[in-house]
């Protein structure tokens, strides 16, 4: 798990810590090697980066600093036909809205290009990528507190050039976009409400952010409402749901920082 206070491994109901003291968001793996954004301390735009780490028999090891970033406010991260994409997007420092692909040579990263895409709607604050067959779904988080603005969720061809926009239920400040079955899941963040096709998951009075699902299970991070600088010290929790029962289990993680992302390590 990623969070606004560090890196963090849950196994077997253990909590084992592997960085503090720095926000992470997106994790991805390619071969043997997974890779994380770190956003640098949390002290308005610090520098960030991408570490990379090798997870070899339950221990993760070879922590290692891929790539520097200055001017940042880093979100998802996926890897697809051997390119690392990474959000780079922020409504506040000077609208900085791009995906940076990275070609991954040997296992390292060279940066391919910045890529805009092609758009002609007032959305800002891109925050998940979603990959299918033949096209990608982006997330526009759209900082729907502040604009009034719902999050769209928006389909573009391979080239990145606007294909449609996706019908979803007036979403606020959405999260976590994945196709599962054929079938739209997304975490309504600010309404607490995580939509699993026809299928609907309230959890009252949470911030919702972080999704990750295997056979059996989905895991979603459910954090407070707090102001930004409170959310390094925040003990979040881990919704733990069915998918066959339905049933809802709920975990707390002390002092751990907001959820950010959650990634099964396989």
């Amino acid at each position: 798990m990623s969070s606004a206070n560090g890196l963090y491994l849950l196994k077997e109901g253990k909590l084992f810590s592997i960085l503090k003291n720095n926000g992470f968001y997106g994790l991805a793996k390619y071969k043997n090697k997974f890779f994380s954004a770190c956003s640098g301390n949390n002290d308005g735009h610090s520098d960030g980066c991408i570490i990379s780490f090798n997870y070899f028999f339950g221990e993760i090891k070879n922590i290692n600093i891929e790539k520097k970033i200055k001017e940042q406010s880093l979100h998802d991260m996926k890897i697809w036909k051997n390119n690392l994409y990474l959000i780079n997007s922020t409504w506040r420092y000077n609208h900085l809205d791009q995906i940076l692909k990275f070609n991954i040579n040997k296992g390292n990263l060279i940066l391919n290009k910045k890529i805009n895409p092609d758009i002609d709607f007032p959305f800002i604050h891109m925050n998940t990528l979603f990959f299918k067959k033949n096209s990608i779904l982006v997330c526009y988080q759209n900082m729907t507190q502040h604009t009034k603005i719902p999050s769209q969720i928006c389909e573009f061809n391979k080239d990145w050039k606007f294909i449609k926009i996706l019908e979803t239920k007036n979403l606020s400040s959405a999260h976590d976009v994945k196709i599962i079955n054929k079938k739209l899941h997304v975490l309504d963040s600010d309404h607490g409400i995580f939509y699993a096709g026809e299928k609907e998951f309230y959890f009252k009075n949470k911030f919702i952010k972080g999704f990750a699902y295997d056979e059996k299970n989905y895991y979603i991070g459910t954090n407070s409402f707090v102001k930004k600088e409170y959310r390094t010290k925040m003990s979040p929790e881990l919704a733990i749901i069915n998918r066959k029962k339905k049933k809802v289990e709920v975990f707390k993680l002390p002092n751990i920082g907001a959820i950010n992302n959650i990634t099964i390590l396989k």
